[in-house]
């Protein structure tokens, strides 16, 4: 089971997914070749990519969080208050992506959605 969670604190934007969507490492496949787990995996490299590059455009007041990992993802940004309504944005299409993965993988995918 997969565990996604989006959270807005204090102005600071944060993800995390937990876990594998197959379960336990015996009953999984080779790497690469669940299909519920690679959708998963874009979704949270994308994010990544995204807060990395409004980093690197200089839209965030300090260095994001950037931890991805086989089965564990977090991500945490704190925009500057001109680019807060597009990090919103960035982190509103990924959890839309996990609202779709959950809605049709319910025993495979869980979402706690703060955002909407």
């Amino acid at each position: 089971m997969t565990k996604v969670r989006f959270e807005l604190k204090d102005g600071e934007l944060a993800f995390s997914a937990k876990g594998h969507a197959e379960g336990p490492a015996e009953r999984r496949g080779a790497s690469g070749r669940d299909i519920i787990c690679a959708a998963a995996s874009i979704l949270c490299y994308t994010l990544a990519q995204t807060v990395g590059f409004m980093d690197s455009d200089g839209q965030t007041e300090e260095k994001p969080l950037l931890s991805l990992s086989p089965g564990d993802c977090e991500i945490r940004i704190r925009p500057k208050p001109e680019f807060f309504a597009e990090a919103v944005h960035a982190f509103l299409v990924i959890e839309n992506g996990f609202a779709l993965l959950s809605k049709n993988f319910k025993d495979k995918v869980t979402l706690s959605q703060l955002l909407t």
